[in-house]
């Protein structure tokens, strides 16, 4: 069921957007194993002979875990890059800078590849202000599927009220890291019983 309401439903022909139901916290936390703070310590950008595909390898220097088992660096694979003048790209799945702090959502597959749990979504950009720090998703690239659930949680992205089953696009979700924090990890407990597995 989680696959269902999680996994990519369609990738946009026409607009080059990918469409994903929406995912709030707890949707996260549920499909997550991993939940990490970190900041971008380097990145590998390679052809994959056994995947056909270019790929880029992105390494977490971890400065807060608050879900799964990882050590002081985690590094997720992307489907993305561009190597030796060819390029791959999926509409949707963030870009990381080198040195940026995150928050992270992560899962581990059955080959042990860590990968983002639901592409940009699972992207939490940390970054300081006068007031404090701030947390920021970004869902530029990605169109958002709404359901009854996403309805009840989010405020209409414009003039007239969306309706189940409508494809929407939203802007950026930012709030204080603080508070962000506080029900993340208020989350965590309740979601994953306490534990930090």
């Amino acid at each position: 069921m989680l696959a269902l309401v999680f996994a990519i439903s369609l990738v946009a022909s026409t607009a080059s957007a990918t469409v994903m139901k929406y995912a709030d916290l707890e949707g996260l936390i549920e499909i997550s194993d991993i939940i990490v703070e970190g900041s971008v310590a380097e990145q590998k950008v390679y052809f994959d002979e056994a995947q056909g595909r270019v790929v880029t390898d992105t390494t977490f220097k971890i400065e807060r875990k608050f879900l799964g088992e990882v050590d002081s660096k985690v590094t997720i694979q992307q489907w993305q890059g561009t190597h030796k003048g060819i390029t791959t790209q999926i509409p949707g799945d963030p870009n990381f800078d080198k040195g940026e702090s995150v928050i992270v959502f992560l899962h581990r597959g059955p080959d042990g590849v860590v990968a983002l749990s639901a592409m940009a979504q699972s992207k939490f950009s940390i970054f300081p202000t006068a007031q404090g720090k701030l947390v920021s998703r970004n869902f530029s690239d990605l169109s958002i599927l709404l359901d009854d659930a996403a309805l009840k949680k989010l405020v209409a992205p414009a003039k007239n009220e969306p309706s189940a089953g409508q494809i929407v696009k939203l802007p950026k979700e930012t709030r204080s890291y603080e508070s962000f924090v506080a029900e993340l990890e208020s989350l965590i407990a309740g979601i994953k019983g306490g534990t930090n597995d």
